[in-house]
């Protein structure tokens, strides 16, 4: 037994390394070069050094709590200022690749192998992840996926599992909006476990709820339901939709559907062409409809979180301070956050549910077969992330620290045009 659970630690000791090594060679300058991306630097780090961590993590920001950003920003101030994008940088590109790690551990051993395989490869793999590559703003939307693949997992009662879980749930909980769309999730794996027949059986609801996990689920959606219903309006864009049922579905097909592994002039001209446009989303929806009748909570609850993800972002999006935001999506740099979650579904969905049809040792063939040639495909095409244009932080950094206490520091930062302005403090 000792030596079994020694294997285990070493295998995912290797996988968590090798997936950190993988998404740091997608853009070595990440490192390499480490600078503040947007708001690692205008807010979080600006924020907890100007006014302390403790008083900027119980603001909500943008109309929800960041609490993963404003952690990160607060270890980063202790760090010198030269170092500090080094370390945001670096604890990003972790929680990814722990998120590979968890997906290919034993608690996931109720799904085979190979299809798991080929889900964590596009997992880093996967294009169009310019804008959240291994920056701090943008890893709460890997750490909804992370809380859904927890609620998904096998259960353990080991006391690390147990503690990665709560950690790994309350952080994220209290990072984003994620936590109101897991409920009905949890109300899914509920009706699962219990039947539609106790859908209102309170002590079956109790019971359910005595689990740590649907309980810190629970409470961190209600934090975040009264963060966007005082603070959301107001720090929100308020320039139009520009929203109609063509451009709705050039966005199912062009940045949902095709951009999961086509590259940008096939994914445009998608969008471009509107009857294959309103074909494909048509294609869409019967995929959807058809894991609908599987009946299977765990691919239901992650289309649901990706579509109510989709949903919210459009509906409330930050796109744009003043034009129409919708048609701006016809871009495939425009907002990619948006659409991570997405196309790691639809591509999961579509590894796991073929690979349960294949019956016979040569329909498994043919299916190693095709995707390891899209793995390939992705790495030819996909793989070198483009660098940050270098906006010399470390110069910047240089400056800061022969300044004076009360200066004033405009420091420029990625993406060009983005700068934090900071009061050097004694």
């Amino acid at each position: 037994m000792y030596q079994k659970k020694e294997r285990n630690w070493i295998l995912g000791l290797f996988i968590l390394s090798l997936t950190y090594f993988l998404l740091f060679l997608r853009r070595p300058d990440i490192l390499t070069n480490a600078q503040f991306w947007a708001e690692d630097g205008v807010i979080w780090y600006k924020n907890a050094y100007e006014s302390g961590v403790l008083k900027s993590i119980f603001y909500p920001q943008n109309g929800y709590y960041q609490t993963i950003s404003k952690i990160v920003g607060g270890l980063s101030i202790f760090t010198p200022i030269a170092y500090a994008p080094l370390l945001t940088n670096a604890l990003g590109i972790l929680i990814r690749a722990a998120v590979v790690w968890f997906f290919l551990s034993k608690r996931f051993d109720f799904l085979s192998l190979i299809p798991r395989v080929f889900v964590a490869l596009y997992f880093v793999l996967m294009p169009y992840t310019d804008e959240v590559h291994a920056n701090i703003t943008n890893v709460h939307w890997f750490l909804a996926l992370y809380s859904l693949m927890i609620l998904m997992a096998n259960k353990s009662e080991s006391i690390l599992w147990r503690s990665h879980d709560v950690i790994i749930l309350f952080i994220s909980s209290v990072s984003g909006p994620f936590s109101v769309f897991l409920l009905p999730c949890l109300a899914l794996k509920y009706l699962s476990i219990e039947g539609l027949s106790n859908i209102l059986n309170i002590n079956k609801i109790i019971k359910f709820f005595k689990s740590s996990h649907h309980t810190i689920i629970l409470i961190g959606a209600i934090i975040q339901i009264i963060a966007i219903l005082t603070s959301s309006e107001s720090s929100r864009s308020s320039a139009p939709l520009g929203a109609d049922l063509l451009v709705l579905s050039n966005i199912i097909s062009s940045r949902v559907v095709v951009s999961t592994l086509a590259t940008e002039n096939i994914s445009l001209f998608f969008w471009d062409t509107p009857l294959l446009s309103v074909l494909t989303s048509f294609v869409f929806l019967s995929g959807v409809i058809l894991v609908i009748k599987t009946r299977d909570w765990r691919p239901i609850s992650l289309l649901l979180l990706s579509t109510l993800i989709v949903g919210f972002s459009l509906a409330k999006p930050m796109i744009s301070l003043t034009e129409p935001q919708w048609p701006i999506l016809r871009s495939y740099l425009a907002d990619q956050r948006y659409f991570v979650l997405p196309h790691i579904t639809i591509f999961t969905l579509i590894a796991l549910l073929s690979f349960k049809a294949c019956k016979s040792i040569y329909a498994k063939t043919a299916y190693i077969f095709i995707f390891s040639i899209t793995i390939v495909f992705l790495i030819i095409k996909f793989f070198t992330i483009t660098p940050l244009t270098d906006q010399h932080w470390k110069e910047s950094a240089r400056r800061f620290n022969i300044a004076s206490p009360g200066d004033v520091v405009i420091m420029p930062i990625t993406p060009p045009g983005w700068a934090i302005k900071i009061t050097k403090k004694e």
